[in-house]
């Protein structure tokens, strides 16, 4: 009855101790959306105005963002795009993360919008989009 038990204790061990080290090591190989960038987000508020935010995984020498641009969508809910907007003059230097708040509304009408934007971390350049928002 014993040996019965050893073994059972013994072979619950050896799983979770497996089970362990396969979780570890997929930590390990885990893939990144960026590979400089952890997160990004662009996001269009209901006073037309636009946040832009981003983190990295070590410090950069400089973050900012680059271009932007509006779109619309259309009836047939395909985009158009309206304009080049002008890009945050916000830079941000040694940091590993960024933000910045610019007021789009003398560009935005009625409709609904979306906002493309250009991030930059030392040359290394990602685009990403805004949420929709209908005013």
């Amino acid at each position: 009855m014993k040996t019965n038990l050893a073994r059972s204790i013994l072979c619950l061990l050896s799983i979770l101790l497996l089970t362990g080290l396969a979780i570890a090591s997929a930590a390990e190989i885990m893939p990144y959306a960026d590979t400089e960038f952890n997160s990004t987000s662009t996001v269009l508020k209901s006073t037309k105005k636009v946040s832009f935010g981003c983190v990295t995984y070590d410090t950069k020498e400089c973050l900012s963002v680059t271009s932007c641009y509006l779109e619309i969508k259309n009836d047939d809910g395909s985009w158009s795009y309206v304009c080049s907007l002008p890009a945050p003059t916000t830079k941000y230097y040694d940091a590993y993360a960024y933000s910045a708040t610019v007021d789009y509304s003398s560009y935005i009408g009625s409709g609904t919008y979306r906002v493309w934007a250009t991030y930059d971390a030392d040359g290394h350049s990602i685009t990403r989009c805004s949420n929709e928002r209908t005013y």
